[in-house]
């Protein structure tokens, strides 16, 4: 049906970790590397040039979260106020995120997306969902569903989630 896949074949016990001397899992993780290139591709110029890997975390974060409090941020991000403040300071300048006093406590300061930073979120989305698309064309009706059951493994082997 297909070709010998260069894995050598794992046991499902998540306790054992692949052998990270096995040559396989260096092609595999070249190949990974090369898809995500590609995914890369479809980001705005003037994005990947302006902003930082961390930035476009956060405004992603802000997308799915909602407003975020400064101090919330810099927890997050591992970092002090005043590099949460120039961060934002940076989006802000761009027009993508704003600054707002909460109503329920004045103290408290919250960065939230603006109009423009969500219309940015939701195109690298829709970027990397026809990226994604054009490069699962590639692969035809079997390979797609090996595909889809290799991901359902590695998502059932690692709790639910691939992080």
């Amino acid at each position: 049906m297909h070709e010998e896949s260069p894995v050598s074949a794992r046991p499902a016990d998540p306790a054992e970790a692949p052998d990270p001397a096995d040559p396989a899992l260096e092609v595999i993780l070249g190949r990974v590397r090369d898809v995500v290139r590609s995914l890369k591709s479809g980001v705005p110029d003037w994005v990947a040039a302006e902003l930082t890997l961390g930035q476009l975390r956060l405004l992603f974060r802000l997308a799915r979260q909602g407003p975020q409090s400064m101090g919330g941020i810099g927890e997050w991000l591992g970092t002090g106020l005043p590099s949460v403040t120039g961060t934002i300071e940076r989006l802000e300048r761009h027009g993508l995120v704003e600054r707002r006093h909460r109503t329920d406590d004045r103290r408290v300061v919250e960065a939230r997306l603006t109009d423009q930073g969500r219309e940015l979120v939701v195109d690298i989305l829709g970027i990397r969902t026809e990226t994604i698309r054009r490069l699962l064309g590639y692969l035809q009706p079997a390979e797609l569903r090996e595909l889809d059951h290799l991901f359902g493994l590695i998502i059932e082997r690692s709790g639910g989630s691939a992080s």
